[in-house]
């Protein structure tokens, strides 16, 4: 039997993904803007500006503990608004996605004609108690100035290699001004700092905000009694083969491929994940009836879910490791990036999540 007001509950769902995106994106832009003051007041310590009178100077030890000692307040703050501008997002997408579950779930039950038991009151608190419990690499969500405290070291460092190379105040400078700014800059470019502060910020807001609006969906479906299991997206900025492939290829509950119960969702794999999730509603008559449950997941990957040139060569289901004998020995068009060791890798990955998804979530 069709559930009446399908529809309208999955494009309310999805327009709450949509602002968590653009709140990720304004929050990024917020923080570049503070990035781009910060960045200005360090160039300005180190007397670097349209007419510098020191860029030929060569860099001393001296001279440059003392702006070190200025540099490091204009760090810290700046560490201190990045930590409060990613868990403003983190708040008001957590906030959002409860209040647009609210809505949904009671809008459902009015069209289907049933009272559907649901209280998503909980899930901000156990959201935010995951962010919080959840490091990044850099130390930012804990506190502004331990971030602060490791750029600083990579500046001293820095500067340390200039002063033994003879470097040039104005060399310096244009390096530091780019590892601050610059978008992307690794750690094979000729900054040698690693990412710049620009793509650590964005890349931290983009990932936090984006996991706070899939972890508060992941648990508002587990609370929620219409919805049975929620299907694995790829994010249209999906360009290579992950482990995200195999969570949307997988049918592991028999439920479809990339579908898995409420609860037993795996993390998101890496930062920057975009992937989403679309829920799969129960039939209205078992709304307010337990959910059944689920054993351990079987990894068998679902046939029709793989790309169609894959599709033509292999039965109705395999398992990972005959993916990996598939892909093996093709040139890199055949295998659409699909190499025997990213495979193994990757599917390694996609076990480890998916039982830690069913240990730790098990029973809800």
């Amino acid at each position: 039997m069709a559930v009446a007001g399908l529809s309208e509950y999955q494009a309310s769902i999805y327009a709450a993904r949509r602002r968590a995106l653009r709140r990720s994106q304004t929050t990024v832009e917020l923080m570049l803007k503070h990035l781009d003051l910060a960045s200005a007041d360090i160039m300005g310590i180190l007397d670097i500006g349209p007419k510098p009178r020191t860029r030929k100077q060569i860099v001393t030890g001296r001279v440059m503990a003392g702006k070190l000692a200025e540099m490091r307040p204009i760090m810290t703050a700046l560490g201190n608004e990045f930590n409060g501008m990613v868990r403003d997002g983190v708040e008001e997408t957590v906030r959002d996605v409860t209040r647009t579950y609210t809505r949904a779930t009671a809008t459902l039950g009015e069209a289907n004609e049933r009272r559907i038991i649901a209280s998503f009151t909980r899930i901000p608190t156990q959201v935010l108690e995951s962010y919080a419990r959840r490091l990044d690499t850099e130390g930012l969500k804990i506190s502004g100035d331990l971030w602060a405290e490791e750029q600083m070291g990579l500046i001293q460092d820095r500067i340390g290699a200039a002063i033994a190379r003879g470097q040039s105040a104005g060399q310096l400078a244009q390096e530091l001004e780019q590892w601050l700014t610059e978008p992307e800059v690794g750690a094979k470019t000729s900054v040698h700092m690693g990412p710049s502060v620009n793509y650590k910020a964005q890349r931290l807001a983009r990932t936090e905000i984006n996991n706070a609006y899939g972890e508060a969906q992941r648990l508002s479906a587990q609370e929620s009694s219409v919805v049975q299991g929620q299907m694995w997206q790829l994010s249209g900025r999906h360009p290579r083969w992950d482990s995200c492939d195999l969570f949307a290829w997988t049918d592991g509950y028999g439920l479809g491929a990339g579908v898995y119960p409420t609860g037993r969702v795996p993390a998101k794999p890496h930062p920057n994940c975009l992937c989403y999730l679309i829920d799969v509603l129960r039939e209205a008559r078992d709304w307010n009836s337990p959910k059944p449950e689920y054993g351990a997941p079987e990894f068998r990957i679902d046939r029709d879910a793989l790309p169609s040139r894959l599709q033509r060569e292999v039965g109705s289901t395999f398992t990972p490791d005959e993916l990996e004998r598939l892909v093996a020995g093709r040139d890199s068009g055949e295998r659409l990036h699909l190499t025997k060791r990213y495979v193994a890798t990757q599917t390694a990955a996609l076990e480890k999540l998916t039982r830690a998804a069913h240990e730790v979530r098990m029973g809800g």
